[in-house]
């Protein structure tokens, strides 16, 4: 009588070992999409939120009472910039922070935001008496442009720089290197808040009156099949809600952002 054996051949148990692996392959590269457009989502969003947080920054400044900005240009006016005085009154600086310039450019392909302090300074009893008219005079003369070149507005020569998530970079519409700046002041007067923005980097004088709408495509290298999407931060903005995250399109409010 011959006995029936019961199992698989060699050949049967690759074919099983072969079809796990390639299942296994197929699934693994799920997953690894699937993180990658998490990350890269994380990265155009984290910049989103950023942007909107330099308003933030900008709506909740202080009276700055130490000498952390050393501005060679302040420091050769008085070597006690931004100390209290009596003629302001107890607990007054002649030194206020109305803003912040970012500039945003790219380093090894990836996205760099460097950020400065902007103040505007008085130092005598006569500009101390114009402190509350500077800004109006200079928008009666211009509701667009602030007079920068005036002495009394100054850059701090210290900044604080921050960078893209998941080695992501900025790029155009056509997919080149992308370079900007912006200038958020808030009037010391009114709390009118004005956004001054171009591509490139400038300095203060350069970006003044400049209102120009800035699209950030966002590149990531661990994304490279899926969309791109743009942050748009809106000409003459106000407040966070002038930045936002573009529809991908051709239309006037959508941005494609190439390849």
């Amino acid at each position: 009588m011959k006995r029936k054996v019961f199992g698989f051949t060699v050949i049967e148990v690759m074919l099983a070992i072969s079809i796990s692996l390639a299942l296994t392959a197929i699934l693994m590269q799920s997953i690894n999409v699937s993180i990658n457009r998490q990350r890269y989502h994380d990265a155009v969003m984290s910049f989103q939120d950023y942007l909107r947080g330099q308003y933030n920054q900008v709506n909740n400044v202080v009276v700055s009472k130490t000498n952390d900005h050393s501005n060679a240009e302040i420091q050769e006016i008085t070597s006690n910039s931004c100390a209290e005085s009596s003629f302001y009154g107890a607990g007054r600086s002649n030194c206020v922070l109305i803003g912040r310039l970012i500039q945003l450019d790219n380093r090894d392909d990836i996205g760099i935001a460097k950020e400065y302090r902007v103040f505007y300074y008085q130092n005598d009893a006569i500009g101390a008496q114009n402190f509350e008219n500077y800004f109006d005079s200079q928008n009666q003369a211009n509701q667009e442009t602030i007079n920068f070149f005036d002495s009394k507005i100054k850059l701090s020569d210290k900044s604080s720089e921050s960078s893209l998530e998941w080695a992501a970079s900025f790029r155009t519409t056509e997919n080149n290197p992308l370079q900007a700046t912006i200038l958020i002041i808030k009037s010391p007067n009114d709390g009118t808040v004005r956004t001054y923005s171009d591509y490139g980097i400038k300095t203060i004088s350069q970006i003044a009156g400049i209102n120009n709408q800035l699209d950030f495509c966002i590149k990531s290298s661990g994304n490279p099949y899926g969309p791109r999407r743009a942050v748009r931060l809106n000409s003459r903005a106000a407040n966070s809600s002038a930045v936002e995250t573009m529809p991908i399109g051709d239309g006037e409010r959508e941005v494609r952002c190439q390849r």
